[in-house]
């Protein structure tokens, strides 16, 4: 024979927040293997922090369209030619997809620039050919958004 336990509104809220903290840690450390293909295992390893910098390079991208910036424009520019592969366009997928293009975003900024002084800069950032996805043909940056976030993913073929 048991003995019935009560339980009050506080273990049952305990119990409650025990097990919705369980399930959020069991996701969250279960995400990041779901989201890799199984081309990655055989992948290039990519190469350490690129992937911020391709998001912070898509977020100054779209700030700068909307707001007529040049300024973002020209550093988001900068940043994708510091990677080292191609960054796909959101909503782009695949090998095939269509890359981000730097040169077009450098003639945008000098097209709206109201001095000439970031005209030359755009020009500067133009010209200057360091970097420009020398790190692997195969390789690529895609927008990838999993059940919590979305954020740039390597992918190798």
């Amino acid at each position: 024979m048991t003995a019935d336990v009560p339980v009050g509104p506080f273990q049952a809220r305990l119990a409650f927040i025990l097990s919705v903290t369980c399930l959020a840690m069991l996701l969250a450390l279960s995400t990041p293997v779901a989201a890799q293909d199984a081309s990655d295992t055989k992948a290039t390893p990519e190469p350490a922090g690129e992937a911020d910098k391709a998001h912070l390079a898509s977020i100054l991208e779209e700030y700068g369209h909307k707001n007529d910036d040049p300024l973002a424009l020209i550093t988001a520019a900068k940043l994708y030619k510091e990677l080292s592969a191609r960054v796909l366009k959101r909503g782009e997928e695949g090998k095939d997809g269509q890359a981000v293009d730097p040169e077009f975003l450098l003639n945008k900024a000098s097209v709206i620039a109201k001095n000439d002084e970031i005209k030359e800069l755009a020009k500067s950032i133009k010209n200057d050919d360091r970097g420009v996805w020398t790190y692997s043909p195969s390789c690529y940056y895609e927008w990838y958004c999993g059940p919590f976030n979305c954020y740039y993913r390597w992918i190798c073929y």
